[in-house]
């Protein structure tokens, strides 16, 4: 652009202006002023629409203030410096163009616009006067909420601690309750280990009652500092409160005071026993110990539970507290007792471990000790005992032994006698049938032998007897029957009897008489033709038959006993069935 536009722009405006009003006092100086690179303002030129020369120039419009109504336009121009073109005062007296009704039209918009933009302004700056005044509140409405949640978080925390502190305390004496009864347990054991060994049971005094002392209570609504209130923890049980009589109380019933001081005193109560005195023992010392550290745990213990009840009431006061304040008051004197309360749970266990645990293992030592002496003499003793009576048994079998051998000895002489009359009629057989069945009814072994014996001798007998059968008929016995005259050959012989030449009938052995049996005895012992065995069987059965005669044949039985001793017969069967068992 040259300074001509430029000047017609200005013209523009400036009518634009002015269409406010004409001849308005106030007035503006443009001031067009070209510098060279060197700053300086250069001279009136000639002519004013030559084109601004050099490299670096800078275009300056300057504004001043008012100036009288009045226009001047001078432009001067050169080869070599800047133009300049001054306008001041109104210029309205200028010639003013005509708006066409467009501009008319863009100019009433841009008066709307304008007007439109106030009261967008004030509308803005009220909602910013309002807002500031809403924030104002916001932030002290948030302010309060802060501090209403902060007091509320400061109550919660403080009730959920006194709940929380209150199970702890309650988790303690019940720790306190279940090592209680354990401790019962082990002081009846050291009860029941003393009694056993000494034989008496320890009485262990009963500790003093302290005295009474306030303890904490609940923080009341209105109190502002309950953080140096003690709890009591010593107090097991108050002592009641005792009434001095007074000495001028009137008597409202009307009775004589006389008569009343006359009246006997009530009888006092009868002192208590002394307790037995326990015997002088290494265990008495350690058991005395533990109990009482016992019974002061069991003091303990009931202190905690008289805690628990005071802190249940503080934890409840807490829980209904309406400010932090209060809760937190009794929350201190709760964590107060709940740290007393740990305290005496661990002086407990201290007790447990210095008195109680050492002692209680010297007494077990002591008791099993004495369990052990004891058992031991139990054991001799029951050994003794068994031993008396095994001996008793013994003896007492003994003699019923001796009795059954008296009785069985006496049944084999019974039974002996019983078959004699088989033994008279030499049915040697059906004696030995009735021995053999008689011989299940012995147990002992006296008994046993003695019916053994008579059996034996009885069987020999029937070989003897089997043995002549045999040897008369195989060597019929000449003039073996009868004596002198009257002998007669012997034919044979069987279980009936001996058959005697001339004669049908046999003669039974029923009727042969002993010296008949005698003669045919020695016969055969003589008879060459006999066997030895034979001979054996027929002198050894000789020998018991005589026997059974008695002592007038014992000298004939001891000859044919040695005779079957030649023949054959063992030394055991000869000494058992003759040498010991002489009739």
């Amino acid at each position: 652009p040259n300074y001509l536009s430029l000047i017609s722009d200005l013209n523009k405006a400036v009518a634009e202006f002015q269409s406010s009003g004409a001849n308005t006092a106030r007035s503006k100086q443009f001031r067009i002023k070209k510098r060279t690179q060197g700053g300086s303002e250069p001279g009136n030129a000639g002519t004013t629409d030559a084109p601004a020369t050099g490299a670096s120039k800078k275009l300056v419009i300057r504004t001043e203030g008012k100036r009288p109504v009045a226009t001047q336009v001078t432009a001067k121009t050169t080869g070599s410096t800047t133009g300049r073109l001054r306008t001041s005062g109104n210029l309205a007296a200028a010639a003013v163009p005509v708006l066409t009704p467009e501009e008319l039209a863009a100019r009433k918009l841009k008066e709307q616009q304008r007007r439109n933009k106030k009261v967008i302004t004030v509308l803005v700056v009220l909602a910013l006067v309002l807002t500031a005044i809403g924030g104002i509140l916001w932030s002290m409405a948030r302010q309060q909420e802060v501090e209403r949640r902060a007091e509320l978080f400061a109550l919660t925390n403080a009730r959920d601690a006194g709940q929380a502190l209150y199970i702890s305390l309650t988790n303690s004496v019940n720790k306190m309750d279940r090592g209680l009864v354990r401790l019962d347990a082990i002081g009846n054991e050291i009860q029941a280990g003393v009694e056993k060994i000494t034989g008496s049971r320890l009485v262990i005094a009963p500790p003093p009652e302290p005295e009474p002392e306030p303890s904490a209570t609940p923080a009341e609504p209105s109190a502002t500092n309950t953080t140096e209130q003690a709890t009591n923890t010593a107090v097991v049980a108050a002592e009641p409160p005792s009434t001095t009589p007074v000495a001028d109380a009137t008597n409202t019933n009307g009775v004589d005071a006389a008569a009343v001081a006359d009246v006997a005193p009530p009888p006092e109560a009868p002192a208590a026993p002394p307790a037995p005195e326990v015997p002088d023992h290494p265990v008495v010392a350690p058991a005395r110990s533990a109990l009482e550290a016992i019974q002061e745990i069991g003091v303990i213990n009931l202190n905690l539970k008289n805690m628990l009840a005071e802190a249940e009431a503080i934890n409840t006061a807490i829980q209904t507290s309406p400010t932090s304040v209060n809760a937190l008051s009794n929350l201190q004197t709760l964590r107060t007792i709940d740290a007393n309360a740990k305290d005496m749970l661990s002086g407990a266990e201290q007790i447990e471990k210095d008195k109680i645990t050492g002692n209680f293992a010297k007494l077990k030592a002591e008791v099993d000790k004495f369990q052990k002496d004891l058992d031991a003499q139990l054991a001799a003793e029951r050994e003794a005992e068994r031993l008396r009576l095994e001996a008793e048994r013994k003896e007492r079998e003994l003699r019923d032994y001796a009795e059954r051998v008296a009785r069985e000895l006496q049944q084999a002489a019974q039974d002996r006698q019983g078959v004699r009359m088989f033994f008279d009629s030499n049915n040697f057989e059906e004696a030995l049938k009735t021995l053999r069945q008689n011989q299940a009814n012995y147990q002992t072994t006296e008994g046993k032998a003695a019916i053994a014996i008579t059996t034996d001798r009885y069987d020999y007998l029937v070989r003897m007897k089997t043995a002549l059968i045999a040897s008369i008929n195989e060597s019929p016995y000449a003039w073996g029957w009868g004596s002198r005259a009257a002998a007669r050959d012997i034919v044979k012989a069987d279980e009936k009897g001996v058959y005697v030449k001339g004669v049908a009938q046999p003669f039974e052995w029923s009727g042969i008489q002993a010296q008949q049996m005698l003669q045919m005895i020695n016969h055969y012992l003589k008879l060459p033709t006999v066997r030895s065995s034979v001979k054996r069987e027929i002198a050894f059965g000789a020998a018991i038959y005589c026997d059974k005669f008695g002592p007038q044949a014992r000298d004939s039985a001891k000859k044919f006993g040695d005779k079957a001793m030649t023949f054959g017969i063992s030394r055991e069967n000869h000494t058992r069935l003759l040498e010991n068992g002489w009739q």
